[in-house]
């Protein structure tokens, strides 16, 4: 694999290639600032018309999509040290992504380039919903006029707004705070599993006054708290913890949780407990095919679904559910005192 790499070379750029299977673009941009949080830059990424190189194509790789990147590390870093770190990379993320995958081609010592300004290329600023933009620390372009620009490290947690399941949860976000058919939008959010703290930041950024943000992870609050001082007008509003719902005390008027179907089912009453009366509850992170089963265990903790949104390529849904509003006086009613 690294018979092209003179390790003895101090000058120039690792050269990594990547292939990526059937790549979502969340799993591709996560991937690529994992790489950049280890001192990598990306030089290029192509999509591969055909099917894999280097290896034979079982009739199940028949009809994957596959792209290739090239990217760049300091020649001081040890070949294994990069060979490690892409597997583990790739075994961290295919928990995530499972239908994803990434595979290390080779390695070989190429001449200096400005490679950091190309990665900085690749991510713009992008759109995520009607009114939201997610823009790079490295540029600030001025909102037009109804726009919220959120600054974000790009990858790094789950969360860039790339991935239909955070996309859908932003507009169900803009739907709810922004309805002028309701006296008052939610003035307190749970946004449970933060990742990036995408969720938190369009939260406040749309208006309500106390944000709590909540992640299992210890990175992916590292990361929140980081994205945090990157919108300093924001910051004020949420708050973020390390935890699960289980460390969470007393109730929102909104409760988003963008988990995979196991955690949702797992978590379903505890989450349902957080909601307020007459709060409503964002859930999503899983496919059509989980939905029903999801959908229903909900619905038996006193909530009813309002609307869907799912996405025709992948197939993620979201859900907005509303807690009945008399279901915790019919609760405490129901048993002996």
């Amino acid at each position: 694999m690294n018979e092209n790499l003179d390790a003895s070379s101090s000058t120039g750029w690792i050269e990594a290639t990547v292939q990526f299977s059937n790549p979502t673009e969340e799993f591709l941009a996560t991937f690529l600032a994992e790489c950049c949080e280890q001192g990598g830059a990306l030089g290029s990424v192509q999509q591969e018309e055909a099917g894999p190189r280097g290896r034979s194509q079982p009739p199940c790789e028949a009809c994957a999509q596959f792209a290739e990147a090239q990217i760049y590390f300091s020649p001081s870093l040890d070949p294994e040290d990069i060979i490690n770190f892409v597997e583990r990379t790739q075994r961290t993320l295919q928990a995530i992504f499972p239908d994803s995958a990434a595979r290390l081609l080779g390695l070989r010592h190429v001449p200096n380039r400005n490679w950091t300004l190309e990665w900085k290329g690749s991510f713009p600023p992008l759109r995520v919903s009607e009114r939201i933009w997610v823009v790079p620390p490295w540029e600030r372009p001025k909102p037009a006029s109804g726009e919220i620009h959120i600054v974000l490290e790009p990858g790094m947690a789950f969360g860039t707004g790339r991935h239909a399941t955070t996309r859908h949860c932003l507009e169900f976000l803009e739907e709810l705070l922004l309805d002028p058919g309701r006296p008052s939008g939610p003035n307190s959010v749970l946004d449970a599993g933060c990742g990036s703290g995408i969720l938190s930041l369009a939260a406040a950024a749309l208006g309500a006054r106390r944000v709590t943000a909540l992640d299992k992870d210890p990175e992916a609050v590292r990361v929140c708290v980081r994205n945090l001082s990157l919108n300093p007008a924001l910051a004020g509003s949420v708050s973020v913890a390390v935890g699960t719902p289980d460390c969470v005390r007393g109730s929102f008027d909104l409760v988003m949780a963008n988990l995979d179907a196991p955690t949702l089912l797992t978590e379903a009453s505890r989450v349902a407990l957080l909601v307020a009366p007459g709060g409503r509850l964002v859930i999503s992170g899983f496919l059509v095919g989980e939905e029903r089963r999801v959908a229903s265990r909900f619905e038996k903790e006193s909530l009813r679904i309002l609307s869907a949104k799912r996405d025709a390529e992948e197939g993620w849904v979201a859900l907005l559910l509303a807690k009945l509003e008399q279901c915790l006086i019919s609760r405490k009613g129901a048993g002996p005192e």
